[in-house]
């Protein structure tokens, strides 16, 4: 009789400091297009550090931060990964009413905040749809 393993597939450590490099140069290059050369140190820094930050804190398997990061939390790690991710949205959303009210109190069409919120919006219900049918 086989008795079937389970085995926790780990994802691999270089894919998410990957996408956090080329998205921070997709950073750099955009501000270089723009002609913000200036800022382009600091952007530097801040994805460098960024990603370090991750192959540090991932390594550590046994902290609530390295099992989420790394890829193998147990139910409360999950837990506080999804409270945060909630705790998060809420304050995105609250900035973004708070952005569209200073914007048409000051006389302005309350873009980009209006879009934003509309797409978070639209974003929100879909996925009230799409996590409702599983």
């Amino acid at each position: 009789m086989n008795v079937p393993t389970t085995r926790t597939r780990r994802p691999r450590w270089w894919l998410t400091p990957t996408t956090m490099f080329v998205l921070g140069a997709g950073l750099i290059v955009a501000s270089a297009i723009g002609g913000s050369y200036g800022a382009m140190p600091g952007e530097i820094v801040i994805v460098i550090g960024a990603t370090v930050l991750f192959a540090v804190l991932g390594r550590r398997s046994r902290s609530d931060i390295g099992a989420i990061m790394g890829g193998s939390p147990d139910e409360r790690q999950v837990g506080i990964e999804l409270r945060a991710t909630a705790a998060a949205g809420i304050v995105l959303v609250i900035i973004l009413i708070i952005g569209t009210m200073v914007e048409l109190a000051l006389g302005h069409s309350g873009q980009p905040w209006v879009s934003l919120g509309a797409a978070f919006g639209v974003l929100y219900l879909g996925f009230i749809f799409l996590f409702r049918r599983r």
